[in-house]
């Protein structure tokens, strides 16, 4: 057993917990500045959403305030026709005055009935915009308080970045340059558990059986071996209840 084989595994194996421990980290890093953004939309979708109802209120409102004027207008306009009838000399014109009154007024009544219609969709939309402006503002209390901590977290991050890679910088001390490019690209093609330990002959990182002479030499640990089905760096820990003996086939 080669002494300096255990120590490279030793701190293989660490370096590799720590990896995923700064991955992590590097991905909240990440992460929380676009969660901060998606909040922030969030928000001003809501305005922009408030806005636009009441650009149509707005519109909705001039609209009924010209239909209260042409019915204003309409009204008076058969309060004078009304008052000819007094003068009407013959009873075809007579006729034809009622006959325009009553046609008037049927038309009044209509628009009448739609003033009303719309004086309660106006109010509902009012009433909606109380209630959108009452969310919005307890939205934003919250949402800015989420901001605030995932702005404090990023921070945090930042500083247990810094941590783990002192601590990588420490681990990799003595890791030859060609291990370290070894371990990077087999991390890159298995994503982690570069180090594997070996039980009972079976690879525990595919699940596969190593065959039994590159077994033994494992278990000897006078080098640095790979699974050949795998290729993560493989060990063997010989304290291991129901390991497979070297002469195991």
């Amino acid at each position: 057993m080669d002494p300096n084989v255990q120590i490279i595994i030793k701190k293989l194996i660490e370096l590799q917990l720590l990896d995923r421990e700064l991955v992590e980290s590097e991905r909240k890093h990440r992460e929380n500045p676009r969660k901060v953004s998606e909040l922030e939309e969030k928000i001003r979708g809501q305005r922009e959403k408030i806005e636009s109802e009441k650009e149509l209120l707005k519109n909705l409102e001039l609209e009924q305030h010209q239909k209260e004027n042409d019915l204003k207008y309409r009204e008076d306009k058969t309060k004078r026709v009304e008052a000819k009838i007094r003068a009407v000399r013959t009873g075809k014109e007579y006729q034809a005055l009622l006959r325009e009154i009553a046609l008037t007024k049927k038309e009044n009544n209509e628009i009448e009935e739609q003033l009303i219609r719309r004086m309660e969709e106006l109010e509902q939309i009012r009433m909606g915009l109380v209630g959108q402006e009452e969310a919005l503002k307890k939205g934003e209390v919250e949402v800015l308080a989420e901001i605030q901590k995932l702005q404090q977290d990023v921070e945090g991050i930042e500083v247990q970045i810094d941590r783990l890679q002192a601590q990588r910088a420490v681990i990799t001390v003595g890791l030859q340059k060609t291990m370290l490019e070894r371990y990077r690209r087999i991390r890159d093609r298995v994503s982690w558990n570069v180090v594997i330990e070996v039980k009972g002959g079976i690879c525990q990182g595919c699940f596969v059986n190593v065959p039994p002479q590159l077994f033994n030499e494992v278990i000897r640990s006078d080098s640095l071996y790979q699974c050949p089905n795998c290729q993560r760096i493989i060990f063997y820990d010989g304290g291991n209840p129901g390991g497979r003996t070297p002469e195991a086939g």
